[in-house]
């Protein structure tokens, strides 16, 4: 029952700072942020549009509530309207639930969370895990480690899931005017019992090049990742991109652009879940610039070549509009 380990785990926390955690002085102690976004998409699959354009509105609620010093707990509540042709369909999920520990440079975070791994690429992992996040860091060396469930069956299933070991290093080197951040992971994914597939080792190693501009440019990013694993065959890829624009999109005239480039084969890496994108090739280019004060609008087009023969490849264009508060 390892999924247990979680709840059990975040409940003797709280008993163990029982005082803190009084209705009063938890909602006294509680920030609230979020964001809303409106998405418009247009999927074009092989050269014919056989997937409706859709609409998508979504409202996240974010509370981090601060106990003391050490421990603090964190939720995210979120909505998701998807409209497509006359089919409407909202769900409301709590997609993070969290406990953070943390002791001078050491932190623990507990739960449901947005994923603890440090990528240069969300086209590699873009996904929310559950599990024990460990991070600590000295001088300019950051060290991440962790274990994180992936339930194999259902959503109520608690008994049988993949597990994900993962240890990681980054480091920070001052390079001229700009910044060169390198990093190597290592992930062990062991499968479900009743699996017939066997365990999973993988490794990725990249860098990250970033240089302060001065001007509307005031950034500038290279970055490269390659993964490997132990599968006998299909088992490489790499990931590229280049970001410039403004460093935050705050003001009259910020943007960022960002084009970036996938090529994974179908055992590339370990399976987080299902957002994890294998087995494809991905040219994606992306524009974000300021519209109103905490407003922008984001453009994406993304081209998918997929490895799969009898797969039909496809192209997206996504415009969204979004708010945060």
């Amino acid at each position: 029952m390892k999924k247990l380990l979680i709840p059990a785990f975040i409940a003797v926390s709280m008993m163990a700072n029982a005082e803190e955690v009084k209705l009063a002085n938890f909602l006294t102690k509680t920030a609230i942020a979020g964001d809303a976004r409106v998405l418009y998409n247009v999927t074009d699959t092989d050269g014919a549009s056989t997937t409706p354009d859709y609409y998508t509105s979504r409202l996240r609620l974010n509370t981090t509530t601060k106990i003391n010093d050490n421990f603090s707990y964190g939720m995210r509540l979120k909505f998701e309207d998807v409209i497509i042709g006359n089919t409407d369909k909202a769900v409301l999920t709590v997609d993070r639930a969290f406990m953070d520990y943390k002791m001078g440079a050491h932190s623990l975070r507990v739960g449901r969370m947005g994923s603890p791994i440090y990528v240069l690429s969300d086209m590699l992992i873009d996904t929310d895990v559950e599990g024990f996040a460990y991070s600590t860091k000295f001088n300019d060396t950051q060290v991440k480690a962790g274990f994180l469930l992936k339930n194999a069956a259902t959503s109520t299933e608690t008994a049988d899931e993949n597990s994900i070991i993962y240890v990681q290093g980054i480091q920070t080197i001052k390079l001229g005017t700009g910044n060169l951040l390198v990093e190597a992971s290592a992930y062990s994914e062991t499968k479900e019992k009743t699996s017939t597939a066997k365990d999973m080792t993988a490794f990725t190693a990249g860098a990250e090049y970033s240089l302060s501009l001065d001007g509307s440019v005031s950034m500038a990013k290279a970055k490269g990742q390659i993964s490997m694993s132990d599968a006998d065959d299909d088992n490489t890829g790499f990931t590229i991109g280049l970001t410039a624009g403004a460093k935050e999109i705050k003001a009259k005239g910020n943007w960022q652009g960002t084009v970036e480039y996938k090529s994974m084969d179908k055992n590339a890496f370990i399976t987080v879940n299902g957002d994890t994108k294998l087995d494809r090739k991905v040219t994606k280019a992306s524009f974000i610039t300021y519209i109103a004060p905490s407003t922008n609008l984001e453009l994406a087009y993304t081209m998918t070549d997929f490895n799969a023969t009898a797969t039909k490849d496809k192209n997206v264009l996504e415009a969204s509009l979004n708010y945060s508060f």
